[in-house]
């Protein structure tokens, strides 16, 4: 207790009479000034009566509480304090979870992911960009897909590129002043992603399988 240490301290110049009347005069005197008295008195060998060490144990007993008491509600601040500052915090997709679904998926299903990144943030001009862009990224795509003959391998780099210019100009251009967010769940996208990829090779065999029985 740092009171009861300065006020020890400043009672080693008191004689025990002096000493006494502070332990005496609970009006006058705090709990820590009256602690140090009884310590003071205690380490000069001063005999206590047993009221007077009864008492002393009660002191000690109520500064225990009263700091238990303080460090508690200090804690209970810190946790309020960090609570409120997560809730504060934007919940954004992560720029890993945006790389994953543009490589996975193509550059349009991570573009989207940045955009409702951007418009949660009220970026809404850079949002729209992005989109466009993704849609062109995803059109690239297509085209290449179509001129290697459905070649994944040769799709891929497009992908990887499209991530690239997401994370490395949009995320840290738009979004990188940003240290802290909390991280938004992937799994919504994820289902309507693999549904819609899923959806889209069904219809593409479908159509297939009409033209090759039309030819």
């Amino acid at each position: 207790m740092e009171r009861e240490n300065q006020y020890s301290k400043y009672y080693k110049n008191h004689t025990n009479k002096e000493l006494k009347k502070v332990v005496e005069q609970i009006d006058d005197y705090h709990d820590e000034a009256r602690l140090a008295a009884y310590l003071e008195l205690e380490s000069r060998g001063e005999i206590l009566l047993s009221e007077e060490l009864a008492e002393m144990k009660a002191i000690k007993n109520r500064l225990i509480a009263i700091e238990k008491k303080l460090i508690n509600e200090k804690e209970q601040k810190e946790a309020v304090d960090q609570l409120q500052n997560q809730t504060k915090l934007p919940h954004l997709y992560s720029p890993t979870a945006i790389l994953g679904f543009t490589i996975i998926f193509s550059v349009l299903f991570g573009g989207i992911l940045m955009f409702l990144n951007l418009r949660k943030l009220n970026k809404k001009a850079i949002a729209i960009t992005v989109l466009f862009i993704s849609v062109g990224f995803m059109i690239l795509g297509g085209v290449v897909a179509q001129l290697s003959n459905m070649n994944q391998w040769l799709v891929m780099p497009v992908n990887i590129v499209g991530g690239i210019v997401l994370i490395e100009y949009f995320w840290k251009k738009h979004i990188g002043h940003i240290t802290k967010f909390n991280r938004k769940s992937i799994l919504k996208p994820a289902i309507i992603s693999i549904v819609f990829v899923l959806g889209l090779t069904y219809l593409v065999i479908m159509i297939s399988q009409g033209n090759l029985q039309g030819n």
